[in-house]
């Protein structure tokens, strides 16, 4: 924003700068929201239930097992969403980190979400192959259920990191 003559007009940032501001505001304790891509297909035989259950056991399978709180579906009206909540705690943080770039190397982020074509035509069947994760930020509240969105709130990820890495004055 800058300041002329008393009179103030918005700059617009780099869409990079952006992004970055935008993806620092993370949901607390550190969210993972999942989505069920088969779940749009128009051929319903084509569709892939995930249980919570099954979704747990992918992924104490993948190694996260310890850092979880809770594995939910999100919002009751989008029952193609489930939410990983992990530990409200630096590790847990490192732990949903963890997990978001597991997805997103495996193209199953956020972006390739948002570009997905269920009417591909291609029948998938593994639960990997129709999951999309992400880690959640502020973006993400309404994909929420209302108990844990009335259990979260917002933080920088800059800022937890700079708290993790300040040295300890022990005198």
């Amino acid at each position: 924003m800058a300041v002329s003559k008393g009179i103030w007009s918005p700059k617009t940032l780099p869409d990079a700068e952006a992004l970055a501001m935008k993806e620092d505001l993370v949901v607390w304790p550190p969210v993972v929201i999942l989505h069920n891509g088969s779940i749009g297909t128009t051929n319903s035989g084509d569709r892939i239930v995930v249980s919570i259950e099954e979704l747990e056991a992918f992924l104490r399978e993948a190694g996260f097992g310890w850092g979880i709180s809770k594995v939910c579906r999100g919002k009751p009206v989008n029952q193609s969403i489930m939410v990983v909540i992990f530990h409200g705690t630096f590790s847990g943080l490192q732990e949903a980190e963890r997990l978001h770039k597991l997805y997103a190397e495996n193209k199953h982020g956020r972006d390739e979400f948002q570009r997905v074509n269920c009417n591909s035509g291609e029948t998938q069947h593994k639960l990997e192959d129709v999951l999309y994760g992400y880690l959640g930020i502020a973006g993400d509240l309404d994909k929420l259920d209302i108990k844990t969105k009335s259990h979260s709130i917002v933080k920088s990820k800059k800022g937890i990191y700079a708290i993790a890495d300040a040295h300890l004055d022990t005198e």
